[in-house]
């Protein structure tokens, strides 16, 4: 019978672990992995189960505990659901049947961080993407992926919330395929795709104050950051301080 392992991390990975959970008799889990920021971690360390199920934690993703579980255990395959982690090769390869991620973009659009972000500044399609994982970032073969429509009016925080809603809504419409290896990944065209990394969003959504922008490109700037959250705005600094920019756009209805 197959096994799998599961790293999951945050509210989104909790939601799409439950489907997991639910087949446990038919795919058995044979460790769960979570980041030590998780509600349930501290309990999770001290009693080393969920369920009766093993559970590690990691602090950081130089922690080796993972890799060195997944020395000890016949691992199928495993399952990456909201993981903030990057995975080395030796790791991946420790792995019989490979590593299945959960990525909220439309690859190979917006592989790596904040992609919600860059689709709205660089007009390029967004989605969600479950795909196996390579040393390189988000760059392995997809396996179920959907679009996510867009227009003016869509911000950074909606855009983010709809595609967080799409993966976990993938992930538990095809989980017993994945689990079952009944989805054929296919290849990336990586040079259509577009990649960044996590420091790329601070320096992209800083707003100059002496330089001339497009005012679609601004407006997009803008709206790219905006949260209803606290997650800070776009931002500009004058006379030693720093300001947040948020904005709300509509359609004017005519009568």
């Amino acid at each position: 019978m197959k096994k799998i392992a599961v790293c999951m991390s945050g509210k989104n990975g909790w939601r799409m672990f439950q489907y997991v959970y639910r087949n446990r008799n038919e795919i058995p889990i044979e460790l769960i992995c979570v980041t030590g920021e998780e509600p349930f971690a501290g309990w999770a360390r001290s009693r080393g189960y969920f369920y009766d199920i093993p559970v590690i934690s990691v602090e950081n993703k130089k922690d080796k505990r993972l890799h060195e579980e997944l020395k000890k255990r016949q691992i199928d395959l495993m399952f990456l659901l909201w993981w903030p982690y990057i995975l080395k090769k030796e790791t991946i390869d420790l792995v019989k049947e490979g590593v299945i991620n959960t990525h909220p973009s439309l690859l190979p659009y917006n592989r790596g961080k904040h992609p919600y972000y860059w689709s709205i500044v660089e007009d390029t399609p967004a989605g969600a993407t479950l795909h196996y994982i390579t040393p390189g970032i988000d760059e392995g073969g997809i396996l179920v992926q959907q679009g996510i429509p867009k227009d003016i009016t869509m911000t950074g925080g909606e855009l983010w919330q709809k595609s967080a809603d799409l993966t976990c809504e993938l992930f538990a419409e095809h989980y017993e395929e994945l689990a079952n290896g009944e989805i054929k990944p296919r290849s990336q065209i990586l040079s259509l795709g577009t990649s960044h990394l996590g420091k790329d969003l601070e320096v992209h959504s800083k707003i100059d104050l002496e330089r001339h922008y497009r005012a679609d490109d601004l407006l997009n700037i803008i709206r790219g950051r905006t949260f209803d959250n606290d997650n800070p705005g776009a931002f500009f600094e004058r006379d030693g301080k720093k300001y947040s920019v948020k904005i709300k756009i509509e359609e004017v209805k005519n009568d």
